[in-house]
């Protein structure tokens, strides 16, 4: 009896082999070949329009601010465990998206390290008008990103709109102004600038409570909606997307590729746990700048063989650059997560003593 146990899938290699064929083309690529060329390490002479600092500290503050001013290059940041490195990517993206014009690929070699940045830009009060999308299998994603997930999201919104039409009509009003806040929420991330959105906005919103004759004038107003976003395909919406969420390995799918011409800032995280063919793989859409953020002193990409070890296959873009290369990057020094103890331990063996413990940890019992 023959078993067959399937133990990974090849697509991601197919993708590497693919954008090392196409030999994908960026204006700092002798960042990347040649790192210590520096001509293609642009920083704007200029200072930048002025950038939310939020609760950054200095060492999160001076990264985002050095990468805003940056107009072309690539830029590489070093977070060590619990240095408020999400929080520092959110704060980044949110200061970039200022730029109406700009369009952001963010990606990491792992599902959970991309949901979890779009899960807390979904979530910060300042993003909800700001157009995303995620790009992926929805059965790797959280419930929560629904509205944000590519694959028939005009479907998806349609198909609220029809059962809540279907509950008015069923005179079964209890629930409905709270559903259709809850649509409107999640469309004008794509209307924000349409006018006759605008209009259905304010006649949907005008609905406050559940009698059947204020429920029922809603209606047209819906239907209206749903013409709307019939017209909202993958590519329409890839198009007025500011900030596209991906894995590494998503970005080189043909669907992808055949709708997402070109962005301009590209965000990779955990760069230091995917491999450099993989790192490779979003840059088929030309980013005028790049920035790869991780920690090359914990675990890397897992590569099991040894002939590959040796060939320097395991080595990340970002380990390279900065173990092998010596080139310059930032590094997040005040760390919220550690013991003072352990975090001295950690400092000291690969930080070269530079971490610096948060009042919070220096103040636990």
């Amino acid at each position: 009896q023959l078993q067959v146990i399937v133990l990974e899938s090849l697509v991601t290699y197919a993708r590497m082999v693919d954008i090392c064929n196409y030999k994908p083309e960026v204006s700092f690529m002798n960042q990347i070949i040649s790192p210590n060329d520096d001509r293609n390490d642009k920083i704007s002479s200029r200072e930048s329009k002025k950038i939310t600092r939020g609760n950054l500290n200095d060492s999160q503050y001076i990264a985002v601010k050095r990468f805003i001013r940056r107009y072309r290059g690539i830029q590489l940041l070093q977070g060590p465990p619990g240095t408020g490195k999400t929080s520092t990517l959110v704060n980044l993206i949110k200061n970039l998206a200022k730029n109406k014009s700009k369009k952001i690929l963010v990606t990491a070699p792992s599902n959970k390290a991309m949901v979890v940045l779009a899960k807390r830009c979904l979530e910060d009060s300042e993003n909800t008008e700001l157009p995303m999308v995620v790009v992926g299998v929805k059965d790797k994603l959280d419930d929560c990103l629904d509205s944000l997930f590519l694959t028939n999201w005009s479907d998806r919104m349609i198909g609220r709109i029809s059962e809540i039409i279907d509950q008015i009509t069923k005179n079964e009003g209890d629930g409905v102004p709270m559903k259709v806040k809850s649509l409107l929420n999640h469309v004008k991330r794509f209307m924000v600038y349409d006018l006759d959105f605008i209009n259905i906005e304010f006649q949907l919103m005008s609905v406050g409570d559940v009698d059947a004759t204020s429920l029922i004038a809603i209606v047209p107003s819906l239907r209206e909606l749903a013409a709307k976003l019939r017209k909202f395909d993958e590519e329409k919406l890839l198009d007025d997307a500011q900030v596209i969420f991906a894995t590494l390995s998503v970005c080189g799918r043909y669907s992808m590729i055949e709708k997402l011409h070109s962005v301009d800032v590209l965000i990779v995280d955990e760069a230091a746990q995917a491999v450099e063919a993989e790192t490779l793989i979003p840059f088929r859409y030309a980013p005028k700048k790049c920035l790869l953020v991780g920690d090359t002193k914990q675990l890397p990409a897992t590569v099991m063989s040894d002939i590959s070890k040796e060939c320097g296959y395991g080595w990340s873009m970002m380990w390279r650059l900065i173990e092998e290369c010596g080139v310059d990057y930032d590094m997040l020094d005040v760390q919220y997560r550690m013991d003072p103890e352990i975090s001295k331990f950690s400092s000291d063996n690969f930080y070269g003593g530079a971490l610096i413990d948060a009042d919070v940890v220096q103040d636990r019992d």
